[in-house]
């Protein structure tokens, strides 16, 4: 049995909501607050077309590891809240 067919299994069918992608953009905040503090070697790399004053020294290697770990804490995220049918 595919991990994906257990989560089929597990989470209960609801319709689309706005509430999923503001929760997808929240988590998406707070990993990148997260990747902001925690890389050890920040703008290594190709530099940003746009410089964001807020990033200070991020490259295309930090915003593309802060995007993937805040899709993925996203998705357990929306999983944990389906699951308990709070969303």
């Amino acid at each position: 049995m595919s991990n994906f067919t257990l989560f089929a299994a597990l989470i209960p069918e609801h319709g689309w909501s706005w509430s999923i992608p503001a929760v997808m953009l929240v988590c998406n905040l707070i990993a990148l607050a997260i990747c902001r503090v925690a890389i050890q070697h920040p703008g290594e790399g190709p530099d940003l077309p746009i410089p964001l004053a807020l990033l200070g020294k991020f490259g295309w290697p930090d915003l593309i590891a802060s995007a993937s770990f805040g899709h993925v804490l996203g998705v357990i995220t929306i999983l944990a809240i389906r699951y308990t049918e709070f969303l």
